[in-house]
């Protein structure tokens, strides 16, 4: 069984946790951790033996927890994927990867280093298989060259700290992917 361990149970953090625990064979969340110890304790209530670990570091660094899932602010990632790297843990890590394009090659030479791909990134659209499906009918041409492209997301709210750098890394990056 591997036992994955959770940073961050915001709305993305809650569905992945979710995810794991009742959707996913061969894996559970051991603990959890987050800025936030009432929702994380609220997330956590339900599932027996799951246990809450303040320090992110120290839930990275537990024994009982194999791979990491990274879902806690974006200033957070590139330092979180340095430390699970050092202990050759696998990582899922929810864009970006770090805040600066330094920091994102820092995560990468470090994996590098150590020769095994430890790394996945919460790419979502690219594995959806309406956007592969659209890919497919775009690339065939059988309607014609594209001309122009609309690229719009319809979120309800946004947090406080949402500001350019995050539209570009939290949200047209997924454009700027699926694009290319």
């Amino acid at each position: 069984m591997l036992r994955v361990g959770v940073i961050g149970v915001g709305a993305m953090g809650t569905q992945h946790f979710l995810r794991i625990m009742n959707k996913i064979n061969g894996a559970t969340v051991t603990a959890v951790s987050d800025i936030n110890e009432a929702r994380a304790k609220e997330v956590i209530a339900p599932f027996e033996g799951v246990r809450y670990i303040a320090d992110p570091y120290a839930l990275i660094n537990d024994p009982e927890v194999d791979a990491i899932v990274i879902v806690s602010i974006d200033s957070t990632h590139e330092e979180y994927c340095l430390e699970a790297i050092k202990l050759g843990k696998y990582i899922f890590c929810e864009k970006p990867l770090s805040a600066s394009a330094e920091g994102a090659w820092k995560v990468v030479d470090a994996e590098m280093a150590g020769g095994k791909r430890l790394i996945q990134m919460g790419f979502n659209r690219r594995f959806d298989p309406a956007y592969e499906e659209l890919k497919n009918i775009v690339v065939s041409g059988k309607l014609g060259e594209p001309l122009v492209a609309h690229c719009a997301h319809r979120n309800a709210n946004y947090a406080p700290q949402y500001d350019d750098v995050i539209a570009v890394t939290g949200t047209a990056i997924h454009e700027i992917d699926t694009m290319s």
